[in-house]
């Protein structure tokens, strides 16, 4: 979902020209990104606990 909004902002910033449309789409790709980057973060963190023999048990 996050990737299909991320092409469906910057298509939509292809085509437009008011400077207000284009701040505010530049905006939410950017609050896309941030997504992507937290869930990256979740996903280091859950293969870094995976592989820790002290959490053996645990999922």
């Amino acid at each position: 979902m996050v990737l299909t909004n991320i092409k469906r902002f910057q298509e939509m910033l292809k085509a437009e020209t008011d400077p207000e449309r284009i701040s505010t789409l530049q905006a939410l790709l950017a609050a896309e990104a941030a997504k992507i980057k937290s869930i990256e973060g979740v996903e280091l963190a859950r293969q870094i606990l995976d592989q820790d023999p002290k959490n053996e048990g645990r999922s």
